[in-house]
């Protein structure tokens, strides 16, 4: 199928199935669904139930915190923030340590901000 942009999904017709699905197989070669399709492409839906999917899940969510961390704690500077096996981890550099309080307000301030469905947008620094 020749596609320039990817079409919008009906709403799934399968209950589990994440909706919108956030990144797709497009020969081979996983893209997210901002991207513009140039060639001819088999495509496929990649979910939560897939490893690639799970990795990418696992990968926004760890900016979502940082995104979280960020608005909660101005001077925190992100430093390295990769997906692991069983999830993910983000160093910060603080003044001082997260106490409990923080890491729940943190908590908190995710679902806040995953609540507001903003776009996310792919950039690609120098």
């Amino acid at each position: 199928m020749k596609l320039s942009r990817w079409p919008r999904l009906p709403p799934p017709l399968v209950p589990d199935l994440p909706r919108p699905p956030s990144p797709a197989e497009s020969t081979e070669k996983l893209v997210d669904l901002s991207r513009t399709v140039t060639d001819d492409a088999e495509v496929a839906i990649v979910t939560d139930r897939d490893p690639d999917g799970l990795h990418i899940i696992r990968h926004s969510t760890a900016h979502l915190m940082a995104y979280a961390v960020q608005d909660l704690f101005p001077d925190a500077q992100v430093t390295i923030g990769p997906v692991i096996e069983n999830g993910f981890y983000y160093d910060f550099c603080l003044q001082a340590p997260f106490t409990p309080e923080d890491l729940a307000a943190i908590e908190k301030r995710m679902h806040e901000l995953a609540k507001l469905d903003e776009e996310v947008v792919r950039g690609m620094g120098p």
